[in-house]
């Protein structure tokens, strides 16, 4: 056909309907393969193509130099290889001698015979063994056919299922069923439960686990299911323990960083137990996050109080708080009282913006920076500002609220009185003002609950808005 020039055995595909011929033996974007590939088989509907071959291109990291099995499927043209391990690692022996492998009717399963002793754990039997790999989820197991079998010696595959739950393989050996024999080859069918631990999850270290192992299945239904969890391997140093290994939900704390290799193995009620299947929880270290609080104003000569106690930590170990001073006024020479403790303060000298920023780290990293603005004014300035916004809402209430047509202005004509006092600097003259001539003409409501004979605003709705403000400019000026 136009483009074959390997000069190798390739696969081919003949639609009796269409009279058209597509070769299957090609990479997923078309690509010819650049070695032999062999021993076709279809999937029962004709969707897939099952083979083998020692092209080295028919996927990316194909370098073991054997013979692998493939799956080119024939309606959107992917291929695929099938004789890896549950977490894709190539195998280091030929797979698919003699043609044993096959595929399932939807092209979820494929079955293979290998000889490589790397595709499951344990496999230390030296022969070639019968292999089961889904396709959709990656996962590959070696079929056991009893619980005490190690892997059997001798073993082909040599069909599944259409829905890939039963498979046949020949054995020579004796010991498969009871009343075996006739010391001959025999022809047998597994339908092994299928362990499923979940996804590979990556979380804070020095955290709870909780694994699920509840999507593991028995083709036959032959339930309740055990479950045996185990681990594989963990960090160095680890001390970790799996809390409920006999059940679908296990847990365990991830106490060091680093990759814990987890192993579940079901056994269904009749005593057939599943390829042990894994999962790699990978515990990391989270960087702290700091927390310098919220935003604040302050007066000079005030000390402001700050606190890094919500900052946080994933893995829940902050151990280190650095503050600083990031920001002042110009002039100031004010200094935090520390800057390694969960708290500090420092005392304003100066009105203006002061910015204190806050790192901690746990252990291992740092934080981002968090920072908290703090405003600070004078007693002064805040009376003075006080002390116009007091004006601004006198000269708002209706001339109807106040005892006569006159008291509006002559209030107004007080406060700007003790305002001329508090920019001439006689602060003591300015709070005699608001102590003894105006705030005893607005607090009846107060004082009593009702307007007294002394009041010149003469409802608690317009008490209630000016007294507090008198209130507050009385206490800004008591520290001047």
């Amino acid at each position: 056909m136009p483009g074959d020039t390997n000069g190798k055995n390739d696969i081919f595909v003949f639609d009796r309907q269409t009279n058209e011929i597509v070769r299957a033996s090609v990479t997923s974007n078309g690509s010819q393969g650049n070695d032999t590939s062999a021993y076709p088989a279809f999937s029962p509907d004709g969707s897939y193509i099952i083979f083998k071959s020692l092209a080295s291109n028919l996927v990316a990291s194909d370098t073991n130099g054997l013979y692998d099995i493939f799956i080119h499927n024939l309606h959107n043209g992917d291929t695929s290889r099938v004789n890896v391990s549950s977490d894709s690692t190539q195998a280091n022996s030929n797979s698919g001698d003699f043609g044993y492998y096959a595929i399932s009717a939807d092209g979820i399963y494929s079955v293979f015979n290998s000889t490589a002793s790397n595709l499951v754990p344990g496999d230390t039997n030296g022969w070639a063994d019968c292999f089961v790999h889904n396709n959709v989820t990656g996962l590959t197991a070696r079929i056991n056919i009893s619980s005490q079998a190690e892997g059997l010696v001798g073993v082909s595959c040599q069909a599944i299922s259409a829905d890939g739950s039963l498979i046949t393989f020949v054995s020579s050996m004796d010991n498969i069923v009871t009343g075996d024999t006739n010391n001959k080859s025999d022809v047998f069918t597994t339908n092994n439960p299928l362990a499923t631990p979940g996804s590979n999850q990556t979380i804070p270290f020095n955290t709870t686990i909780n694994l699920d192992g509840s999507a593991s299945s028995d083709p036959n239904e032959n339930t309740p299911l055990s479950y045996a969890w185990s681990f594989n391997s963990v960090p160095e140093g680890s001390t970790a323990t799996i809390d409920g290994s006999d059940t679908a939900y296990p847990s365990f704390i991830t106490d060091k960083i680093g990759d814990y290799v987890i192993s579940l193995t079901v056994t269904d009620s009749k005593g057939l137990a599943s390829q042990p299947v894994t999962t790699t929880i990978t515990a990391v270290n989270v960087a702290p996050v700091a927390s310098a609080g919220t935003n604040q104003s302050a007066f000079t000569g005030n000390t402001v109080n700050l606190s890094g106690d919500q900052s946080s930590d994933a893995n829940g170990d902050v151990v280190s708080y650095h503050w600083s001073l990031t920001s002042v006024p110009e002039g100031s020479q004010t200094t935090l009282t520390s800057t390694n403790n969960m708290t500090t303060g420092f005392v304003p000298d100066k009105a203006g913006q002061y910015t204190a920023s806050l790192v901690v780290n746990d252990g291992l990293v740092d934080s981002e920076v968090s920072t908290v603005n703090i405003a600070v004014t004078t007693y002064q300035a805040a009376a003075t500002e006080q002390l116009g916004t007091l004006d601004t809402s006198i000269t708002s209430i209706p001339t109807t609220t106040f005892n006569s047509i006159n008291s509006q202005n002559a209030l107004t004509n007080k406060i700007n009185a003790a305002l001329a006092s508090l920019d001439n600097g006689n602060y003591a003259d300015a709070l005699t003002k608001l102590q003894s001539d105006i705030l005893g003409k607005t607090d009846g409501c107060a004082v009593s609950g009702a307007p007294d004979k002394n009041d010149w605003i003469t409802t608690c709705d317009a008490q209630n808005q000016i007294y507090p403000m008198i209130i507050e400019i009385i206490g800004y000026l008591r520290h001047l």
